[in-house]
């Protein structure tokens, strides 16, 4: 494992992995002993595919219809379209100047905003040559 810092004891390997540490100390935390490594290891998968699924969640509820919802119209798949291709680009240069504010540029909600964003500029511009 990539970073990981490993010290044999004896027939014992010890990973100081900071994510495995945090997991073991949570374990120690909720159960009151310590874990030993078949524990802390399946508990890391746990936690690692909790994250997955959470993330899962988030792009799947951030869909043209939630978007319509906040926005109060319907839109049409066309302009949908084209507002999240406009604004994944406008994403990517955010990222690119500014960073990733520590990965809450790359959520689902940030990317959510972008769109509405996106739509609400088309929808001015269309207002205002009627």
């Amino acid at each position: 494992m990539g970073g990981d810092h490993a010290r044999t004891t004896g027939n014992i390997v010890c990973i100081r992995n900071p994510f495995y540490i945090a997991i073991a100390e949570k374990l120690r935390e909720v159960r009151g002993y310590d874990a030993i490594g078949g524990e802390v290891f399946a508990a890391g998968l746990v936690a690692y595919g909790m994250f997955l699924f959470l993330q899962w969640l988030g792009d799947w509820l951030w869909t043209k219809k939630t978007i319509e919802e906040m926005i109060g119209r319907e839109i049409n798949e066309e302009d949908y379209q084209l507002a999240v291709g406009t604004a994944t680009k406008k994403l990517q240069s955010i990222i690119q100047r500014y960073g990733d504010a520590n990965g809450v540029r790359r959520t689902p909600w940030y990317l959510a905003e972008l769109v509405i964003e996106a739509l609400t500029q088309k929808l001015f511009r269309i207002s205002q040559s009627l």
